[in-house]
Order: structure tokens, then sequence, then C-alpha cells
């Protein structure tokens, strides 16, 4: 779990650095799933995919996440 943290806390400073890097925040996204933070996961994600909309990557993030958060309707639209 501390390496999970850190790796949080290395990309949160990277992203300060440079806010639109993609990779970063799909980084991200992927480190706050592994510790379980879905929400934060899914928020992530959609900035993400916001930045780099041809990413079928975090669409498809945004979506599982939204399956798994229960929210269906969403999760549909997204895929």
């Amino acid at each position: 779990a501390g390496q999970h943290s850190q790796a949080v806390a290395d990309l949160q400073a990277a992203l300060r650095a440079d806010p639109k890097d993609f990779n970063c925040w799909e980084s991200l996204g992927e480190a706050y799933l592994s510790r379980g933070g879905y929400t934060t996961a899914l928020k992530s994600f959609t900035k993400a995919s916001e930045l780099n909309p041809e990413s079928t990557y975090s669409v498809f993030k945004v979506a599982a996440i939204q399956q798994i958060l229960g929210k269906y309707k969403e999760a549909v639209a997204q895929y």
C-alpha cells in the first residue's frame, strides 16, 4: 500500500508541473484503483479522456468504474 501512496504523491507532483499530461492522469487513475479509490480514479480517468478523447483506454476505464459504482446508465453511455 505504501508504494501506491508514493505513486499517487509522485503523479500528483508531476501533474502540478504539467496538468495536461493525460498519461499521468491515466497512471494516477490506476494508482487510485489499485488502492480501491474508485471515485478518485473515476475523476482521473475522466480528466485523461477529456485531455485525449482518442484514448479508448481512458473511456473504457471510466465506463468500467461507473459500472462498479452502480452508475449503469452512465456506463452504457460510455461504452
